[in-house]
């Protein structure tokens, strides 16, 4: 698996990667005042609160200097990062018809396998990130028909003028709302480690997948 791609798409570069510093374009809506015609429609999705406050927390850890010792590192994605994802869902979509060939053992092993990947990728970016962050402007949410899924879209605004687009996919996971999926210019982490499990389905079956 080529580092640069699985970087890209990992949380520490959509987060990590953009956010130590990073001044938002757009100032979070105000809550208003009931209206008593009509109903009136929340300011913030509930999803956008969990992004933000995750963008926060990382801000502050890495801020604070703690991101550099192994032990505190690992604390903020025990405590900050992993209750964030679903893990057990991408895991689901990354494994694609291969989920339902698998026992109830080798399920678990594979989600674990996935949110390892992941969460290594994330530790990396986070300790080894320099430069100027870019500011992240936020795009309206996009919920889904049934509302139980949202896509939370923004822009990279790089001070060289580039721009990049983002978007954390977002379920609900009991009372609480899950990422299960980021992407960055239309380049899905789901659809890219699917394509890299499928390989090694292919070439070594369920037990290929499983393998450190």
């Amino acid at each position: 698996m080529k580092r640069n791609i699985v970087d890209c798409l990992a949380l520490a570069s959509l987060l990590g990667a953009i956010v130590v510093g990073a001044a938002w374009a757009q100032p979070p809506v105000a809550q208003s005042a009931p209206v008593a015609a009509g109903p009136v429609q929340p300011a913030r999705h509930a999803a956008s609160n969990v992004l933000e406050e995750a963008i926060t927390r990382l801000n502050l850890f890495v801020a604070s200097g703690r991101a550099q010792n192994p032990a505190e590192m690992q604390r903020f994605v025990d405590e900050t990062v992993k209750p964030f994802f679903d893990f057990e869902r991408m895991a689901k979509l990354v494994a694609g018809p291969t989920w339902g060939q698998m026992n109830p053992q080798q399920r678990a092993q594979f989600v674990s396998r996935v949110q390892d990947m992941f969460l290594k990728s994330f530790v990396r970016n986070v300790v080894s990130y320099r430069g100027i962050p870019p500011r992240v402007q936020f795009l309206p949410p996009r919920p889904s028909k049934d509302a139980s899924r949202i896509d939370l879209m923004a822009r990279l605004l790089f001070p060289a003028g580039k721009t990049r687009r983002m978007v954390f996919r977002f379920a609900k996971s009991g009372d609480k709302w899950r990422a299960f999926d980021v992407s960055v210019d239309g380049k899905s982490a789901v659809l890219y480690y699917r394509s890299h499990f499928m390989k090694l389905a292919r070439d070594g079956g369920i037990p290929a997948m499983l393998a450190y």
